[in-house]
């Protein structure tokens, strides 16, 4: 069953509503009720946090809650220094995991890597085949851009700026460049491809970067989509070479993830504020069963 309580327009939610589906389960006699939503660094106890109570209320008459942990990892976490990998002794308190999830009545659900993900993939006239990630965070998805009965010249343009790109038709066409350095933003080079009159741009990471990495790009002007070095980098010196390559939507492939058996580096983890564990072993070995499948998502 669905208990809708997430507003079409703003994606929000009241508590109130929540409280409400929550109640209307429990009445429909659901026997486990799951909760994908949340706030990152939540606290324990239901004084301030009526779901809590609600939560409880909804255990004690027989239903299993579960509640999304949460997608924030923890509160010191960063990729500039290797000390802020883990907490210090004397300040032990690193976890955002969210609320109502971390109610001792509640089971927190993090999220755990596939062994494979699945990408979208371009046909090339050459026979071979592209993947590419699309930036979903922005809204980009190709196929809602591209038309799938359609043919579209290939361009390398080299970084991507208004110079490279100068001399170079790829009006109605896509734009592949790898930049030569890790850069903050890719927007300038959407921003350049658009006003050449191009449709789209793949992005070939830099060498020091993972395979089909999510960037930061900008939503108001055309989609931009990643690959990996491998192919991206073959496809690119078929280009430099004159070839001439148009790519058509296809079906997608499964590819296999580099981090799967670990957590998803974005899922929330540590303990509450209270710094307290649950004593709950039938709900760990519930989540071992489910990482052992594959099937956690929070």
């Amino acid at each position: 069953m669905a208990e809708k309580v997430f507003s079409d327009g703003s994606g929000s939610a009241y508590e109130d509503d929540i409280i409400a589906g929550i109640e209307h389960a429990v009445e429909l006699e659901a026997d486990v009720i799951n909760l994908s939503l949340g706030i990152d660094a939540g606290f324990v106890g239901e004084e301030d946090d009526p779901i809590q109570k609600t939560i409880r209320q909804a255990t004690e008459k027989g239903a299993l809650v579960v509640a999304a942990a949460g997608n924030a990892y923890y509160s010191t976490k960063n990729n500039l220094l290797e000390t802020a990998q883990k907490p210090y002794a004397s300040n032990p308190d690193i976890g955002v995991v969210g609320a109502p999830g971390v109610s001792p009545y509640a089971l927190s659900v993090a999220s755990y890597e596939n062994d494979q993900i699945r990408y979208g993939t371009l046909n090339l006239s050459d026979g071979n085949e592209l993947p590419y990630a699309d930036q979903t965070y922005f809204n980009f998805k190709l196929h809602q851009t591209l038309d799938a009965n359609t043919a579209y010249d290939l361009v390398y343009g080299g970084e991507g700026r208004d110079t490279d790109l100068k001399d170079l038709d790829v009006d109605g066409k896509v734009v592949m460049i790898q930049p030569e350095l890790p850069y903050a933003s890719y927007a300038y080079a959407q921003f350049a491809a658009e006003r050449k009159g191009a449709k789209a741009i793949i992005i070939v990471p830099h060498d020091s970067m993972e395979d089909f990495p999510t960037l930061n790009l900008s939503a108001y002007t055309i989609p931009a989509a990643t690959t990996n070095k491998e192919v991206g980098e073959q496809v690119i010196e078929e280009l430099e070479k004159g070839e001439h390559l148009s790519i058509q939507l296809a079906d997608g492939v499964w590819l296999e993830n580099a981090n799967k058996d670990e957590m998803s580096n974005f899922s929330s983890i540590g303990a509450p504020h209270t710094l307290d564990f649950k004593q709950r072993l039938l709900h760990q070995e519930v989540i071992f069963i489910l990482l052992y499948l594959g099937m956690i998502m929070s």
